[in-house]
């Protein structure tokens, strides 16, 4: 069983188009590997990445973020933001995260079809979308936010048809960042 939460409308609309803004300005390109086609930006300004880590606790204590667990007893130590861009097909294979607790994706853009938000409660799942058995999808509107534990559950999205689907991806740990690097395979296309 895959422990999860979706909470909807988490940014309002102009939060959303504010955000977008802000890390296309901002942020800085983002690959985990050179020869890959993802549209990611990375976020490093702390002001920034303070403000929506704060945004997130406010909206845990008046009910707006709803977790399966206790977010209070959450120490966290770690957590990188990234804003990703999905367009003309683009997708990300299902994969673990090498250092999450707890991921969080809030879309941040409407007018796109495709890009359904994907997890996976099995131990070996079709990464590449070829076979969905055992793979449950989500439509989530703007402002909507998906949360789980990004180094346990594969999760991916699937190929955008038409338009664009920003996201904001927040990775959040609660231990120290010297624990050893797992290796991820990804397909960002």
């Amino acid at each position: 069983m895959i422990n999860y939460s979706i909470n909807n409308n988490v940014f309002t609309e102009t939060e959303c188009a504010d955000i977008i803004n802000f890390c296309i300005q901002h942020g800085k390109p983002f690959s985990y590997r050179p020869n890959e086609l993802w549209d990611c930006r990375r976020i490093h300004d702390e002001g920034f990445k303070e403000q929506i880590i704060t945004s997130l606790m406010n909206n845990y204590k008046t009910g707006n973020f709803n977790l399966w667990f206790d977010f209070d007893n959450f120490n966290l130590k770690n957590f990188l933001i990234s804003l990703t861009s999905y367009y003309n097909g683009r997708y990300l294979n299902l994969h673990k995260d090498a250092d999450s607790e707890l991921t969080s994706v809030i879309v941040l853009s409407n007018g796109f079809e495709g890009g359904q938000f994907a997890l996976s409660d099995s131990n070996t799942p079709d990464i590449h979308f070829n076979k969905m058995d055992g793979i449950t999808t989500y439509d989530l509107k703007i402002g909507d936010m998906i949360s789980f534990n990004g180094f346990k559950t594969y999760h991916g999205v699937l190929p955008v048809t038409n338009g664009t689907r920003y996201a904001l991806n927040v990775w959040m740990d609660n231990i120290n960042s010297d624990r050893p690097k797992r290796k991820v395979e990804k397909t960002l296309i």
